[in-house]
């Protein structure tokens, strides 16, 4: 009994004898050689139209239309952590601005009464700000001891402790003048 079967090189069908099948046949066509499978063999199952009808439903068909250039990341929002790594991330800049500061004022205040030999009110000025920026310094230490990770909460408390520490020496030498 013949069985259809196709060429997998070109888009040719014919037929040949049951026997052939599983053998090495060459395509009247083209004249490549393969070997012969029936075409049912090769041919997907048809799904159930209830398949078919949810797929339709699926998809918008949109003639015409290319895909979209836009190469935007998608946003996605995790629920949990993303509060804290802000409060951790107004921590740093508090530490890193304030820290800034309170070395500014410290060198340009120390600089000035050693050149001049003196200015009190310089001297007390730079003791408050100095004092008060070290403080702010601690403040974002704090907050970033909000991080979400358990290895990110040991460094800032860490860093709270020195921040806490330079404080208390920062009072300490100025006030042992």
């Amino acid at each position: 009994m013949p069985v259809s079967i196709a060429c997998p090189i070109c888009p040719a069908r014919f037929s040949v004898e049951e026997s052939l099948l599983g053998q090495s046949v060459q395509c009247p066509k083209c004249d490549s050689a393969f070997t012969a499978v029936a075409q049912a063999a090769i041919l997907p199952v048809r799904a159930s139209s209830d398949y078919q009808d949810e797929v339709r439903h699926n998809y918008a068909v949109v003639a015409g239309v290319a895909p979209s250039a836009d190469n935007h990341e998608i946003d996605v929002c995790r629920p949990g952590a993303s509060g804290s790594w802000q409060s951790v991330s107004a921590g740093l800049m508090w530490v890193l601005s304030y820290t800034v500061l309170a070395l500014g004022i410290s060198w340009s205040t120390s600089l000035h009464v050693l050149l001049n030999d003196g200015s009190g009110y310089l001297y007390l000025f730079g003791w408050f700000a100095n004092g008060f920026f070290l403080l702010l310094t601690l403040i974002g230490g704090c907050l970033c001891s909000t991080a979400p990770y358990p290895i990110a909460k040991k460094r800032a408390y860490l860093a709270v402790f020195l921040f806490a520490l330079g404080f208390g020496i920062a009072v300490l030498a100025l006030t042992a003048r």
